[in-house]
């Protein structure tokens, strides 16, 4: 097609040398002019795409965002590459998301190692404040709840509500 585009452009190019006063070969030119426009835009926009799904593979979803956002500066608001960057945007805050969740859970883990489970706890407690939709959080405080209560109990043989 790209070849064919071309050489239509050509012709065009040679009829409007031999009809300069021709709007309708004017027209035409432009019209196929556009076709080859549109034509090279989405093969860029393909090889960016084909560079995006290589990055994600990787796991690199930052830069594949900053390849996304620049193939949206040169090639303009194409609606895949839009799309595509909400998508790794997404992503991206989702996979921070659970950073922040395993970095909670890793300190409630060390306090209880150290044995300070009311700490712990109170760890436990304000993730569920920051994520308080993540279902194992509720779990995992509810279990550390139950243990905090339980080494009360025996220090100070009381009974936790």
């Amino acid at each position: 097609m790209v070849r064919r585009v071309t050489e239509s452009i050509e012709l065009l190019e040679n009829a409007r040398k031999r009809f300069p006063s021709d709007g309708g070969i004017e027209r035409l030119l432009e019209a196929a002019r556009a076709i080859d426009y549109e034509e090279e835009r989405q093969k860029g926009v393909q090889a960016i795409l084909e560079s995006e799904r290589a990055l994600r593979a990787h796991g690199k979803l930052d830069d594949a965002l900053e390849l996304v956002k620049s193939g949206i500066r040169l090639h303009g608001q194409d609606v895949v590459l839009s799309d595509l960057c909400r998508v790794i945007g997404l992503e991206i805050e989702d996979r921070r998301s659970r950073e922040r969740l395993d970095q909670y859970r890793r300190k409630a883990e060390d306090l209880l190692k150290s044995g300070s489970p009311a700490e712990a706890l109170g760890v436990l407690r304000e993730a569920r404040s920051q994520y308080p939709s993540e279902p194992s959080l509720e779990f995992a405080a509810g279990d550390r709840g139950r243990s905090v209560c339980a080494t009360k109990r025996t220090r100070d043989r009381h009974v936790c509500p």
